[in-house]
């Protein structure tokens, strides 16, 4: 039998933290209560517009050979 995470930490929580923890969820339920959907509006399927990704062209760096120079054509100055 194979025992996942879940029923590690279950087995942890005495029964007293489980009825803290489950009045606290039945408090936050009864501060927020979801409201019922108006079927007049709630049920009318309204179009979302979803964003379409476009491609954004990314400069790719291409390395570019420098000729090695001279030291002759340095040393000799402008050509005459």
């Amino acid at each position: 039998m194979k025992v996942d995470a879940t029923s590690k930490i279950l087995s942890r929580i005495s029964v007293s933290e489980l009825r803290i923890i489950g009045d606290g969820l039945k408090a936050s339920w009864a501060v927020a209560p979801i409201p019922e959907p108006d079927c007049e509006v709630a049920c009318v399927p309204v179009p979302v517009p979803v964003p379409v990704p476009v491609p954004v062209p990314v400069p790719i760096p291409v390395p570019v050979a420098i000729p090695p120079i001279d030291p002759r054509v340095l040393s000799s100055g402008p050509a005459a």
